[in-house]
């Protein structure tokens, strides 16, 4: 008997341990794309790369990993287009070149987390998919 209290114990106390992370979860991400419509609304998207990459939301840890990520991938989807941010992708076919040119801007700003590399994932493919609507609405 007291060994099935125990096991039932203990699997209740994991359900509501899983259940309030998968809540805080929730809540980072939320907050995180709340910030970034809000940001979007006064700025550019150069404005959102430069807020993750060296500005207030620099982040390379766990604990705002969430929360900057979808700030950051809200705010490129809502804020107006930056010509110049385009400007600034090369037209890159090769893996490799895509790489070195991610390293590149990275180092610029003194990252080398993953994080950045992602950051620049996002601009390369935010400016491929402005550049197919501009084509198409040609």
């Amino acid at each position: 008997m007291n060994k099935r209290f125990l096991i039932i114990s203990g699997l209740s106390l994991f359900f509501i341990l899983i259940s309030t992370v998968g809540v805080l979860v929730f809540l980072e991400i939320q907050q995180g794309k709340s910030e970034g419509l809000v940001f979007a609304k006064k700025h550019n998207q150069r404005a959102c790369v430069r807020e993750v990459i060296k500005g207030e939301r620099v982040c390379t840890e766990l604990s705002c990993f969430l929360n900057n990520r979808y700030f950051f991938q809200t705010c490129m989807a809502n804020a107006k287009p930056s010509a110049s941010l385009c400007k600034s992708v090369p037209q890159i076919r090769n893996l490799f070149q895509f790489e070195s040119w991610k390293n590149k801007q990275c180092k610029k700003t003194g990252r080398t987390d993953r994080e950045c590399h992602h950051i620049w994932q996002k601009v390369r493919n935010s400016c491929k998919a402005a550049e197919k609507q501009s084509d198409s609405g040609s």
